[in-house]
């Protein structure tokens, strides 16, 4: 058992306690992966440098001409320099005559035209500080290379791009030790050099090394004793199967796959937008690893999973989520060269397309042939044309957009199957309510015939709606003279929430405004009779409609509903809302606002519309109308009242208790039309019908006055009436009540379309004449348009007008052919007058009231539906094949290309691409089990994430520049074995994990170190050091603080926002969820994580490095998250019940160590946390116990043998 050891006594307050234990602790870990780093530095001369300085130095600097005597074309060249000497200096950019002439600080300006961009300048800097690493043979002197031949780059002699080779394991000696195939493949390498494995591993490191492998949580203290208890190979089977099939699987593995995938939420480079969005690519992750989604699978939906699977519309999310893989990259979004961002981010897409799922480093041939494999530039370009073809963003413009689908979620889609399945619903009864209308329209054609026919034949002076207002262009001294004018706040009655503001919105003219529903009164004394023009004056910055009532009659919807621009008196504006017929003397205007407050009124004006007679018509007073006192009438019936006090006095009216009727005889000296004109009052509806010579003519007195008093007395037009010469007999008739209080009717002579323009001021619009007759005015506006329309239509009404014909037999007149087809046309007056929604208010009561329940329930389910996702990921575009790209450079192209693959690995499959953009062809043809690398590169990803090196130990690099398996027969097993398997990763673990090989311990042994001091053939297990998330995930978890919420963002930005920094500043790492779900900021990443290795999120990295740096210890001993976590858990151990120190002292190291304290540790702490806590209460703290036993978990946190596995 290995004692925790401490290099001083823990006594004195915290620092002096922590700083020198920690400092022994944190002992080195494994060296730095040089060669990796070495790799990645080639890498990024290849992709960043070579092109750069083909683009821009060779022209001048080159093979062919050389100024100032400078070559730029090898690394032996630039070191050597020109005739101001070495052109840079490896490590030391700030003394590099190069970095100084680019960055334009001195004389010497390179490139002299255009200064390089500030990536290219940075990329320079990076690369120099690096040690300017250089591949190929132009890394040495070029006259000592020439004549050197490449070697050959065919792949008849390279392993990586041959079949996968069924070898049977090797026969080996030890075969009790040999559990698996693994095994034999291990122990046959290590027979032939003469090396022993080691022995098992402690069942104690055993299940801490297995529940950090799977999770990347520890195991809790009951766990570990239920395994010591029986750790049989079928308990640990079992425990392997329990740990795969927990929800902390896929999170711990899905964190793997993301250092591949590059995953991040933003962009980084220049502006470092939000990818708020990207969440939903990384859950797709874990939880596919959670299924144990197969990874032919789960490689085909990444790169085109818009296109495989038949996943109805709707229910598609997982499939454009996965690939959001190819659209997380980074991205220069603010690239003033919109085809270069293109060119960049379809690069970005080859290469990581082909580290991540063959091993090969596909960029490295964007501006020439790969140096080392067998790829070539026209390979490349052929890849390119797939991701050319595939729309990624939106636009290239700066800033750019990328694109995201809007999808439905599940909920979504069973809530959208609601709608339009109420939809239907709708439609139907909506149908049959229009069927009812067209029917009820039929029976109702001589009315509205008629109606129309009047409104053709005897138009009215105005318009129904002004086209300009007069106050506007009238000078506002001179309105009160011109008109009547009317301040807002001058009302005779209010109602509900009206304010009168003469401050800030009114401020200089007063205005009404309200905060709710409001309505306003007023009582106008009108000089004369006539039709007058309504203007408004209003200021809004958002639309505020009102409705104004005449005399409790007429209702204008809509007035003061245009926008102004602000609520404020400098856009106060005139609006012309209606003309409307007022009566001498008392009349009353109503501004009313139902469903939210009124705009901010300031006034109304009120103008006389002034008739002008038309030349050669007669002058009004040759033809003065005919007044009938009502209380004449010549027979009466029914209970009549003639009333000449209180409501009649000094005028005489008739009335009613009840039906009644009056006749009256007109004397009529020669035939032809005539208005008729009623005067009463009514302070509600009491229409009555007029008989002409026995036969019904129009109904009448339908408006409302306001009061049945005598100044409520009212003149209203009734109708145009055709009286024969001679007798004549009028009756006024009502069956269904009493009368309205009726003083005069008066008739006067008319002609149609020549009448004085006295008699045409009177003439009613549609919609006096619509309230009249129980009609719709939008309904014989529309018959007016079909009347106009056929001749032989308004001539039979013409003549059914003067032979008085009743409404009932006006069918009889128009004779059967053309009644039919009139009738025929009462569809086109319902679209004309109400197209489409509109008709909805000539439904029945029942129909309409069905028909808003089924609207509720659908609108209902649509606010559910509101607010779709938004998915990052790609989709099919133009399809479209490059060019060469000389050089990379797209301004200098060469031969075309076609979609297609790299042809060292078409031996085996060579689809052709029929799909736009290829990249069907492309998945089918990477999870082919006959493609060489697909399986080998992610059974050695496995391999390297359960042993912390791969058999190949450069898992993104399966080429000549990466390394040679170690033992090619497992890999090619292992990568057999998971096609075989259907491509399950479960599965493959289980062989791994069930292995001696993995179930070895650490134990060291001198023969094996002197012949494999790397272990490369696996003699024993690699220490290794957990990883930032990990370490981080733990302190939560032991602190009692982890939150095992699963999924979701916790980026709290809106999309596209700018998120440098922004993390930190709003304490989102601070939140107490696992590592995986905090945000991931390109170039702001969490520090805590950074500390530990974390990667770069911007680059590939299948193999994080593992360093021992002193910022470590600084974040183990001082960070709040270590504070927390020693404090939760000494708070959790001390009030466990137990008083026992030496039971919580063990207590203590079962759960961060897994393992009980050898002897001598429990009696050094037991000394140490008596001396502490002695110290800590001198010191004046007030917990002084907690505080010591804090400190003694803030040790144990911060030692080796907690960070590391074993």
């Amino acid at each position: 058992m290995t004692e925790v050891k401490l290099a001083t006594r823990p006594y004195g307050l915290p620092i002096r306690v922590l700083l020198p234990a920690l400092l022994t602790l944190l002992l080195p870990g494994p060296p730095c992966a040089a060669e990796e780093r070495e790799a990645a530095a080639l890498a990024f001369f290849e992709q960043r440098i070579r092109p750069l300085l083909i683009e821009r130095c060779h022209k001048c600097h080159g093979a062919s001409k050389q100024r100032s005597k400078l070559r730029l074309d090898s690394l032996h060249a630039a070191l050597r320099g020109g005739e101001s000497g070495p052109a840079i200096v490896p490590g030391s950019p700030e003394k590099s005559r190069l970095i100084h002439a680019i960055q334009y600080r001195e004389k010497l300006k390179m490139p002299p035209k255009k200064k390089l961009s500030d990536r290219e300048i940075a990329d320079l800097v990076s690369w120099v500080k690096m040690g300017a690493p250089w591949t190929g043979a132009e890394a040495g002197n070029p006259a000592s290379e020439e004549g050197k031949k490449e070697p050959s780059r065919g792949a008849d002699n390279f392993w990586a791009f041959q079949p996968l080779k069924r070898t049977k394991p090797p026969a080996v000696r030890n075969q009790a030790w040999s559990h698996s195939a693994i095994d034999q493949f291990i122990l046959g390498a290590l027979d032939e050099k003469g090396i022993e494995p080691s022995p098992p591993a402690p069942p104690e490191k055993l299940i801490r090394r297995i529940y950090f492998d799977l999770t990347g949580l520890p195991p809790s203290p009951r766990e570990v004793r239920e395994f010591l208890a029986d750790s049989s190979a079928e308990n640990y089977e079992k425990i392997v199967d329990r740990l795969l099939s927990s929800p902390r699987y896929g999170e711990r593995w899905g964190r793997h796959w993301l250092d591949i995938a590059r995953y991040a939420d933003s962009n980084g480079l220049d502006e470092n937008i939000a990818y708020i969005q990207a969440w939903r690519y990384r859950d797709w992750v874990i939880d596919s690893f959670n299924r144990d989604k197969p990874y032919d699978e789960f490689l085909r939906e990444q790169i085109a999973g818009d296109l495989v699977g038949a996943a109805p519309p709707g229910d598609d999310y997982e499939s454009k989520v996965a690939t959001g893989f190819l659209s997380i990259g980074p991205k220069m979004l603010a690239e003033d060269d919109g085809r270069k961002m293109e060119l960049d981010i379809i690069d970005e897409q080859v290469d990581t397309v082909g580290r991540v799922f063959m091993g090969l480093t596909l960029g490295c041939a964007r501006c020439h042939d790969h140096k080392f494999d067998p790829i070539s530039i026209r390979d490349y370009y052929s890849m390119a044309s797939i991701f050319k073809s595939t729309k990624t963003m939106e636009n290239f413009k700066v800033v750019a957009v990328w694109h995201e689908y809007e999808l439905p979620t599940g909920a979504q889609v069973e809530l959208q199957k609601v709608v339009e399945a109420k939809q239907r619903e709708i439609d139907s009864r909506r149908k049959v309510a229009e069927a009812e209308v067209e029917k009820a329209l039929k029976n109702t054609l001589a009315p509205y015939l008629k109606g129309a026919w009047e409104l053709l034949r005897f138009p009215p002076l105005v318009p129904d709606k002004p086209g300009e207002a007069v106050a506007a262009k009238l000078p506002a001294a001179e309105l009160p003279g011109r008109g009547i004018l009317v301040e807002m706040e001058k009302f005779q009655r209010k109602e509900r929430d009206l304010v009168i503001d003469t401050t800030g919105y009114g401020k200089g003219i007063g205005v009404l405004l309200s905060r709710e529903n409001a309505a306003a009164e007023f009582d106008l004394d009108i000089p004369s009779q006539g039709i007058y023009q309504l203007d408004v004056r209003h200021a809004a910055a958002e639309s505020r409609p009102v409705i104004v009532t005449v005399n409790g009659d007429r209702k204008i919807p809509g007035v003061a509903g245009a926008v102004t621009g602000t609520w404020y008196p400098d856009t106060q504006k005139w609006f012309p809302a209606a003309t409307v017929r007022l009566s001498q003397g008392l009349n009353v205007l109503r501004f009313e606002r139902f469903g939210g407050p009124i705009p901010h009124l300031d006034k109304f004006f009120l103008s006389k519309v002034e008739a002008t007679t038309r030349p050669g018509s007669p002058a009004a007073a040759s033809n003065p109308p005919a007044v009938f006192e009502m209380e004449a009438a010549v027979k009466t019936s029914g209970d009549l009242v003639i009333q000449r006090d209180g409501n009649g006095k000094n005028i005489g009216i008739i009335t009613s208790r009840g039906d009644a009727s009056a006749e009256f005889e007109l004397d009529t000296p020669e035939s032809g039309y005539r208005i008729l004109r009623i005067r009463h009052a009514a302070k509600e509806s009491r229409p009555v019908r007029i008989f002409l010579n026995g036969k019904l003519a129009t109904s009448a007195c339908q408006q409302v006055t306001g009061g049945w008093e005598p100044d409520h007395q009212r003149w209203f037009t009734q109708g145009i009436l055709f009286l024969p010469a001679g007798k004549n007999r009028l009756r006024i008739e009502k069956k269904d009540g009493t009368l309205p209080h009726l003083d005069k009717f008066s008739i006067q002579r008319i002609e149609p379309g020549g009448a004085p323009a006295k008699g045409q001021a009177l003439y009613r619009d549609a919609a006096e004449i619509a309230r009249s007759l129980g009609l719709r005015a939008e309904l014989i506006r529309a018959w007016k348009t079909i009347i106009s329309g056929n001749p032989a239509l308004a001539e039979k009404l013409d003549g059914a007008a003067r032979a008085g014909l009743a409404w009932e037999d006006l069918g009889k007149h128009l004779g059967e052919k053309l009644l039919a087809e009139t009738t025929a046309r009462s569809g086109d007056a319902l679209n004309a007058a109400f197209p489409g929604k509109k008709r909805d208010a000539l439904f029945s009561m029942a129909a309409r009231k069905e028909i808003e329940g089924l609207e509720k329930v659908r609108e209902d389910a649509k606010k559910k539906i509101s607010g779709k996702l938004k998915v990052m990921g790609v989709r099919e575009g133009k399809a479209e094949d490059l060019k060469v790209h000389l050089r990379g450079n797209y301004l200098t192209l060469g031969e075309q290309v076609k979609k297609g693959f790299p042809g060292v690995l078409t031996a085996f499959s060579k689809p052709e691409i029929k799909s736009a953009s290829g990249r069907l062809e492309l998945v089918r043809w990477l999870s082919d089990p006959k493609h060489p690398l697909t399986g080998r590169v992610m059974a050695n990803r496995v391999w390297r994430w359960h042993f912390g090196r791969g058999i190949v130990k450069s898992p993104d690099n399966f080429g000549r520049l990466g390394s040679l398996p170690s033992n090619q027969g497992l890999l090619d097993w292992l990568a057999a074995r998971l096609i075989d398997d259907g491509w399950s990763i479960k599965r493959l673990h289980r062989e791994i994990l069930t292995s001696s090989t993995y179930r070895m311990s650490s134990a060291f042994n001198p023969v094996a170190a002197r012949v494999d001091p790397a272990n490369t053939l696996r003699w024993r297990w690699s220490r290794r050091r957990l990883e930032a998330e990990a370490i981080r995930d733990s302190l939560l978890e032991l602190g009692g603080q982890l939150d095992l919420k699963m999924g979701g963002q916790l980026l709290g930005v809106k999309d596209r926002a700018y998120v440098t920094g922004t993390a930190s500043k709003q304490n989102t790492y601070d939140a107490p969820r696992r590592s995986i779900y905090l945000p991931v900021l390109r170039s702001a990443v969490y520090d805590v994580l950074q500390s530990f290795d974390f990667p770069d999120p911007s680059v590939i990295n299948g193999d994080r490095s593992t360093t021992t740096i002193p910022s470590q210890a600084l974040v183990l001993m001082n960070s709040s998250l270590m504070g927390q976590a020693a404090k939760g858990l000494a708070q959790r151990i001390l009030d466990s019940g137990t008083a026992d120190d030496l039971a919580l002292v063990r207590g203590i190291y079962g759960s961060i160590l897994g393992r009980p304290p050898s002897g001598s540790e429990e009696s050094r702490w037991i000394t140490a946390l008596s001396t502490l806590e002695d110290r800590y209460s001198k010191a004046g703290e007030k917990e002084a116990r907690r505080s010591a036993w804090r400190s003694f978990a803030r040790v144990l946190l911060s030692s080796n043998e907690f960070i590391y596995v074993e």
